[in-house]
């Protein structure tokens, strides 16, 4: 505690003379003055009193005022020693009392280590911005570097601020909004304060540019329009506040003056419905008077929000939405040549069923495209990682979009679309009978029902469509159908229809689950025994929809319809058409490590003429990859989680109701759990050894080798891989195998990331490995474990030849050292390609290395004349006359060419290497390093050389702008300003200001 009080009292004397100097100048032989100034600002009195002298003294010391000088000469005289001694003392305790504290010790040695990144980093990119002083320190600054507390005391000592941007005042209000959460009251006091201090300037100097990318027009906007943009209740409520005050109402109303955002073509009303903040979109609309200016517009705005469903809601039911026909039809005209085409029809199939019904049927043009069609069945897919994050209510609200899109885009298979939504219906209301009770589910419909039984669960009407079941299209879409005259023609026969497709899919509808006779076209039937919506919804909208639909990409709908008879156990669905599922049976089988389809393939095609059979060897591991990267990632780009996880929130009433009994269909089927988490951290390794296990009594051959390879290298990393228990286990597997067939040996590559497991294998397993590969070599050095590597050189495992691979000076000096390695030439162009901070002090390691054992040194066809640092390094040397030996890039070209009688092979001087380092002659590219040193180096050799000709001082746009936003008090900004001044840069002035 004294410690802290000694140097409190200190840190405020000191602090205080600072700020006081002229009084301490003058009255330096009033102590109690001194006291007195002391007392006001600290509330330390009593220490303060007590060390008057020393206070002076250190004042003296530490301000070289020239007045206290020559005043408190004795005093200095005769206390030198003494506060030297002292001062000595109270830095060791401090020095102690710090280190000796964890946490602080900790703090600093992170700053020292990031400090030395920074000095050091391979990126040259700037990582940390100038110290401040607290007048210098900008509004953008303190924003920026998010200093909240400095900002705070700035705002309450109403600090009046300058040089407001859309963006540093976007980064101001996320800020205080983010160190006030749930304190409301708080955030409102500071906003108050700041908005009335700063209201002229927020006024007239800002500039709030911000970017439309709806019509690519970067437009200045208004302080209410800006508040919108940044979604920000309070501060919105506030600039309206003030705007009653300030501005003259036009017709005793707001409303003519707010609503068009200034300088931009959309109300304020439509940003509002574009960002989706119920909150406030009605502020806007009942508060500001604003209403809507073009429905249709304001549609795609409410369509654009990623809280569309809400704002969608709000928009038919309070927003009085109707459509102009003469503004849609230029809307649409224009769309078609952008990518509002694209956002309107993809969002429209992010809407909820009745919703987007409802907006069809008050005539909204669907606008059908076929490729975001495609994206939307391949995202929304029962296979991809995204399907956990999608609760089953929002994919059964897709499929019904997805199906009434198709049917009123085109005429081809109406009838047969109609009737699948008719039937999906249908489930759902099945599934309500039986929640209310109404159905005993318990009986499900299976062979010793009575006929009675089946009438009461089944209605035969379901596929007899009404008029009632048919959708109504809209103008536009009739005048489509008037060519087929469909419409009229169908009427008579509405009653009666039964329906019969072209299209007729081989699926076999006589298996013992599916007890009811029906005659009713080629639908697959309804199992009804132990009923589950989610599986018999999936099954129609997989069999008797998207089998017929060319929009889904056909290996993603293999996939779903594999992974569907997997799940449910309902091999017969694919028994007759199964070579044509071959390859998604096996991706499926591995990925879910489950054996169901593979067992059942064998089974059933076991005679010599099996069609599936070779594609079962020939299926490689590659596939696999293929499927987790292409199939299941990069479906992802159609839309981000968070689209799907704002329909979750509104849509999750049904979703425990929907699945009550996929346990009795699921076995060893992790992924139908509820819960958001990805599959791969559910599945265990217990699980993937069975498997294998399985695999091998199948006597499935071309798949065992690739699939130890791919459980290997998908879990050795894991803490649930336990060894010696789990490579036991799998040996063990191996072994009963190799009794009765060969089996190719395994690389040892695939696991060379985990040593200990690969220590393992190869002291107790190594015949069932191959362990001569290049990759070993490279992979063990990537680890910087000193003790594997020197394991992998005893046993010579491997390719290790030399040290280039290296990634840090530890692992490179001990392999140099211990165990004899060396570096080659092109070592140096090895170490720059990794781009690391560390690597700089690996490449500076080798290239004295090099330089010491007088071996050749190429940078040919490397990055490192792209790189200051190592291309002023390798200068360094070839100039003092160390680097004798660095081969010219351009030497072997020059050898080729005719008429050159003789070829210098080294780099003699610096203008040998001005061809190649031309960065270090680049000023604008020193200046997008960032780094005061370099630039300061840059001038200095600038004004040194004797041919200025080389040297590039244009600064391009990019960087101006980069130097206007920097403050004023920068080392670099202060060095240009230098250079402006004597005549050796040319640049506009003002930006140095």
């Amino acid at each position: 505690m004294d410690i802290n009080n000694n140097n409190n009292n200190n840190n405020n004397n000191n602090n205080n003379n600072n700020n006081n100097n002229n009084n301490n100048n003058n009255n330096n032989n009033n102590n109690n003055n001194n006291n007195n100034n002391n007392n006001n600002n600290n509330n330390n009195n009593n220490n303060n009193n007590n060390n008057n002298n020393n206070n002076n003294n250190n004042n003296n010391n530490n301000n070289n005022n020239n007045n206290n000088n020559n005043n408190n000469n004795n005093n200095n005289n005769n206390n030198n020693n003494t506060n030297t001694n002292n001062d000595n003392e109270k830095n060791y305790k401090l020095y102690k009392f710090v280190f000796k504290n964890n946490f602080i010790s900790k703090i600093i040695f992170q700053y020292v280590y990031l400090i030395n990144k920074q000095i050091t980093d391979s990126f040259q990119r700037s990582k940390f911005t100038p110290r401040l002083n607290f007048e210098h320190a900008s509004f953008d600054w303190i924003v920026k570097n998010k200093h909240y507390q400095l900002l705070l005391y700035k705002i309450k000592l109403n600090t009046i601020f300058k040089g407001f941007t859309y963006n540093n005042l976007k980064f101001f209000l996320k800020l205080i909004q983010i160190n006030n959460i749930d304190n409301n009251e708080n955030i409102l006091i500071i906003l108050n304060q700041f908005y009335k201090t700063n209201l002229n300037q927020l006024i007239d100097n800002t500039k709030l540019f911000i970017y439309n990318s709806l019509n690519s027009k970067k437009n200045n906007i208004s302080l209410i329009a800006f508040s919108i943009h940044v979604q920000n209740f309070n501060f919105l409520n506030i600039v309206y506040e003030e705007s009653i005050n300030s501005l003259t109402p036009i017709k005793g109303s707001l409303k003519n003056q707010l609503l068009m955002s200034d300088g931009d073509e959309y109300s304020l009303l439509d940003i509002a419905l574009n960002y989706g903040n119920l909150d406030i979109i009605k502020f806007v609309h009942l508060k500001l008077e604003v209403g809507l200016k073009d429905s249709f517009c304001s549609l795609f705005f409410a369509l654009y929000s990623e809280n569309r469903s809400n704002v969608i809601h709000y928009l038919l039911n309070d927003l009085q939405f109707k459509i102009n026909p003469k503004t849609v039809k230029q809307i649409l005209l224009d769309s078609l040549f952008s990518k509002k085409f694209y956002y309107y029809f993809r969002s429209l199939l992010e809407l909820e069923f009745n919703l987007f019904k409802k907006l069809y049927d008050l005539n909204v043009e669907v606008l059908f495209d076929s490729h975001t069609y495609s994206k939307a069945l391949n995202h929304f897919s029962d296979f991809t990682k995204n399907n956990n994050k999608i609760k089953f209510k929002d994919y059964l609200e897709f499929m019904k979009v997805s199906i009434f899109a198709l049917t009123v885009s085109s005429i081809k298979d109406y009838k047969k679309n109609c009737l699948i939504l008719k039937k999906i219906q249908y489930l759902i209301d099945y599934k309500e009978k039986i929640d209310s009770g109404s159905i005993n589910s318990s009986s499900g419909g299976g062979d010793n029902d009575c006929s009675e039984n089946k009438k009461d669960k089944f209605d035969y009407n379901l596929y007899i469509l009404k008029e009632t079941d048919l959708i109504i299209y809209n103008k536009s879409t009739k005048k489509n159908f008037k060519k087929n005259n469909f419409i009229g023609k169908s009427a008579s026969f509405l009653s009666n229809l039964k329906l019969k497709f072209d299209s007729k899919p081989n699926f076999n509808n006589n298996s013992k689950n599916y007890p009811i006779e029906c005659s009713f076209g080629n639908f697959t039937n309804i199992n009804f025994k132990d009923f589950d919506l989610k599986r018999e919804i999936k099954r129609v909208y997989l069999f008797d929809f998207l089998y017929f639909n060319h929009h889904i990409d056909r290996e993603n709908l293999n996939n779903q319809i594999v992974n569907f008879v997997r799940k449910y156990k309902e091999f017969h669905m694919i028994e007759d058409i199964s070579s044509n599922f071959i390859k998604s049976s096996m991706i499926v089988s591995h990925y879910y490590a489950d054996s169901y389809l593979i067992e059942n393939l064998i089974n059933s095609n076991i005679g010599p003429n099996s069609p599936f059979f070779p594609c079962m060897k020939k299926f490689k591991l590659a596939d696999i990859y293929y499927f987790n990267q292409s199939t299941i990632d990069s479906v992802n780009i159609y839309l981000n989680s968070n689209n799907s996880n704002n329909n979750n929130s509104n849509n999750s009433n049904n979703n425990n109701n929907n699945n009550n009994n996929n346990n009795n269909n699921n076995n060893n089927d992790n992924n139908n759990n509820n819960n958001n988490n990805r599959f791969d951290n559910v599945l265990t390794i217990e699980n993937k050894i069975q498997y294998l296990n399985k695999l091998t009594k199948l006597e499935a051959h071309g798949q065992i080798r690739n699939y130890i390879n791919h459980l290997l290298k998908s879990e050795i990393n894991l803490l649930s891989f336990k060894i010696p228990e789990h490579p036991e286990q799998i040996i063990n597997i191996i072994k009963e195998y190799k009794k009765s067939f060969k089996l190719k040996l395994i690389e040892s590559k695939i696991f060379v990331s985990n040593s200990n497991l690969f220590k393992y294998f190869y002291e107790n397993h190594k015949d069932f490995f191959s362990w001569d590969s290049v990759e070993i070599s490279i992979n063990c050095l990537k680890l910087k474990d000193l003790k594997f590597i020197e394991f992998i050189h005893e046993n010579k495992i491997g390719s290790l030849e030399n040290c280039d691979d290296c990634i840090d000076r530890n692992t490179a000096e001990f392999m140099i050292d211990k165990l004899g390695y060396s570096f080659t030439s092109n070592a140096l162009i090895v170490i720059d390609a990794l781009d690391d901070y560390e690597s700089d002090y690996l490449f500076d390691f080798a290239l004295n290395y090099l330089i010491k054992n007088g071996l050749e040194i190429s940078i040919k066809d490397s990055s490192i004349p792209c790189n200051y640092y190592h291309c002023k390094l390798i200068e360094s040397r070839v100039i003092d006359g160390s680097l004798k030996k660095l081969i010219l890039p351009n030497f072997q070209q020059q050898q080729h060419q005719q008429n050159v009688n003789y070829v210098e092979k080294y780099a003699k001087s610096k203008d040998d290497l001005s061809e190649t380092f031309i960065i270090i002659y680049n000023l604008d590219i020193i200046l997008s390093i960032g780094k005061y040193q370099f630039v300061q180096d840059f001038f200095e050799e600038y004004e040194n050389s004797t041919n200025r000709k080389k040297y590039n001082l244009s600064i391009s746009n990019r960087n101006i702008l980069t130097i206007e936003s920097t403050p004023s008090c920068s080392p670099i900004k202060l060095l240009l300003k230098e250079k402006l001044n004597n005549g050796t840069i040319n640049l506009d002035s003002s930006i140095l200001d």
